[in-house]
């Protein structure tokens, strides 16, 4: 075989290889969930964002070594909604790999260090959420508009993190893991989830 010549092998060939277990691991389940997204997206997306959203990840040609050990996604027909399970999974690891960069650059050059920031807020039911991510954009930009912080911060990386409880009973495991914040609000398992 030659470099850089294209091979097609069977699923059931790749399912044996290194690349093919990491597809099934990996993909498989989000691809799962494109499909629900599809679903519960009906009538809310149109319907060529719904058919692209359909079909997303359907096709995927990686670059590897013949050994397929190592791999690299070369071509690939995504959506690029932000709500799909498989662009926003793709997003996060290019992101992550762009600040792992950005942050060693500047710390060898510019010879800085980060400071790392969570910020949480208190859950909100959904028709809340507009109003209470625009209080949270304000009281950020509050923040960082403060001569002292001003001072000490020369840049900023931030993300929001939206996350969606379907639960609509605290159950027994929900109590267990979170028994400090059910507690603080007199809540018990069998109580509706906030």
């Amino acid at each position: 075989m030659t470099k850089n010549q294209e091979v097609k092998i069977s699923k059931k060939e790749l399912k044996s290889t290194e690349l093919g277990k990491y597809i099934m691991e990996k993909y498989t389940p989000k691809k799962d969930l494109v499909r629900k997204l599809s679903e519960y997206a009906k009538g809310v997306f149109t319907h060529k964002t719904l058919d692209r959203v359909k079909s997303c990840g359907d096709f995927m040609q990686h670059l590897t070594n013949l050994e397929m050990s190592a791999k690299r996604v070369h071509r690939s027909n995504s959506c690029g909604n932000r709500f799909c399970p498989l662009c926003t999974w793709n997003k996060a690891k290019k992101d992550a790999i762009m600040l792992s960069v950005l942050m060693q650059a500047i710390r060898e050059q510019e010879e800085q260090e980060f400071i790392f920031l969570t910020l949480t807020a208190p859950n909100v039911q959904g028709n809340d959420l507009k109003k209470e991510i625009d209080r949270f954009n304000h009281a950020f930009k509050k923040l960082f508009d403060r001569r002292n912080v001003k001072k000490i911060v020369n840049g900023y990386v931030r993300k929001l993190e939206v996350t969606y409880n379907q639960e609509r009973f605290i159950t027994n495991i929900m109590y267990k893991r979170a028994k400090d914040y059910y507690d603080k609000r007199n809540l018990k398992e069998g109580d509706h989830n906030p």
